[in-house]
């Protein structure tokens, strides 16, 4: 398991330079042509990602993802609260062409999406926009583009950060107060059951500063909540 930085394609796709991708990078330091992710992060998303180090293992494991036998958690900090709390997100999406957005939510034609979310903070923010922050804990069951980004945002709380969902005036303050220039989604553990050996493994990767900044600032009790 590898922690993604921001910045960074786990495996880039449609004639771009494949030398600048975390599969690349990876391959090349540690001598293993072979290497394959299991799944990917987008670009500005930073966490966890399981890489095998052949095709058929890694193969093995994208069967987990595909059976929904592989746990992955992740972290953001949303603009806002969902109300209620807790719950499941089952939005259709599909790509679109057109516009800034590449994914939307498109009911009754798109592709079954469902995530699964638990607010673990909340707090008042009166510089935002919206009046508050929350710390949300998001579980895909689907693994759909950008789907977490998108379903976020469905709900009225946008990603911090997020600059093709989110709102433009919470982004700018974000970069200002805390130099966070990219969504502030984090892939924070995966857990799976080694196909190979049967062991199940749990991985947590650490928060990144720029998002762990906003969070201190913003959302000073969330620390208890991710530390459970």
């Amino acid at each position: 398991v590898v922690d993604k930085p921001a910045g960074l394609e786990t495996v880039v796709t449609g004639g771009g330079n494949t030398r600048f991708c975390l599969r690349s990078i990876l391959r090349r330091r540690l001598s293993l042509p072979q290497l394959e992710p299991a799944h990917r992060l987008d670009r500005d998303t930073t966490g966890c990602v399981l890489f095998a180090k052949t095709a058929d293992y890694a193969e093995a494991l994208q069967d987990l993802f595909r059976g929904r036998k592989a746990r992955k958690e992740y972290l953001a900090v949303c603009l806002s609260v969902p109300r209620p709390p807790a719950g499941t997100i089952r939005q259709p999406l599909s790509r679109w062409t057109g516009g800034k957005q590449p994914v939307r939510v498109l009911r009754g034609k798109g592709l079954d999406a469902q995530t699964d979310y638990h607010t673990l903070a909340s707090a008042s923010v009166r510089s935002l926009p919206q009046g508050g922050a929350s710390l949300v804990l998001f579980r895909p069951l689907t693994g759909r583009t950008h789907q977490i980004r998108v379903h976020a945002a469905a709900i009225g709380c946008p990603i911090l950060g997020d600059d093709q969902y989110g709102d433009r005036a919470a982004n700018r303050q974000a970069r200002q107060a805390f130099g966070l220039d990219r969504q502030a989604l984090h892939a924070w553990t995966i857990e799976f059951k080694d196909p190979r050996s049967g062991k199940v493994l749990h991985v947590r990767a650490p928060v990144p500063e720029d998002m762990q900044a906003a969070i201190d600032l913003w959302l000073p009790r969330a620390r208890a909540a991710m530390a459970r």
